[in-house]
């Protein structure tokens, strides 16, 4: 660029020089490279790190790509180490967090087949779960027959509601039949979400991050 004049002129180029700067910072867009539809299943995540993405409501590489470094720092339960490890996944698949001056990714998460199977199995019974018959029985001594009513739920201690172990004949076994039973249909017992976050993070784990948020929906009321 020519500079014509004496010093007030070079001071008012380079005012607007730095206008032009800060203009194309802002509208410049975030430019991510990977599948922005890949989940973090198959990541060597630690369990706390999903365990904060899951509470997150962060299913897919796309979401985590709206959050800038500084705020998801400030999220619950993440750390350093948590925020490192998840910079580095990122780099590892040529992403990064977005910066504060630039706008949102345009993002839509996909429509999961247990997000809309999740409320019509309410209306089934236990018995359509295929569960074992000892698993059964208990309910039923329970007068417990709805997939609705099993959601009421509780596995165990929960206050305000029924809890599976005080059934007679209930042990974990059945419990966690159950648990796994719900599941397959996006849907929990109440105030299970620990065992649904240890059930992702597990490291044999299939399990992709939306089927146990569809299931804490249900828990948390995400809707």
């Amino acid at each position: 660029m020519q500079i014509i004049g004496g010093s007030s002129s070079l001071l008012l180029s380079k005012r607007l020089l730095d206008q032009f700067v800060v203009f194309a910072t802002i509208k410049a867009p975030s430019v991510p490279y990977g599948k922005l539809n890949d989940t973090y299943t198959y990541t060597p995540l630690k369990h706390h790190t999903k365990s904060c993405l899951i509470k997150l409501n962060i299913a897919y590489f796309g979401e985590l790509l709206q959050w800038t470094k500084q705020d998801f720092a400030k999220a619950p339960g993440v750390g350093l180490k948590t925020l490192n490890e998840i910079c580095t996944l990122l780099s590892s698949r040529g992403m990064r967090f977005r910066k504060h001056d630039e706008e949102k990714l345009k993002y839509e998460r996909p429509k999961h087949e247990i997000l809309e199977a999740s409320t019509g199995t309410l209306s089934m019974t236990c018995a359509e779960l295929g569960l074992s018959t000892r698993a059964i029985n208990c309910l039923n001594s329970a007068q417990i027959f709805s997939v609705r009513d099993l959601t009421q739920c509780g596995a165990d201690y929960v206050r305000g509601c029924r809890n599976l172990r005080g059934i007679s004949e209930m042990g974990w076994g059945s419990v966690n039949e159950i648990r796994k039973a719900l599941f397959k249909h996006g849907l929990a017992l109440r105030n299970d979400s620990t065992w649904l976050i240890d059930y992702i993070s597990s490291p044999d784990s299939t399990v992709e991050p939306i089927q146990v948020m569809t299931a804490l929906s249900h828990i948390y009321d995400w809707g």
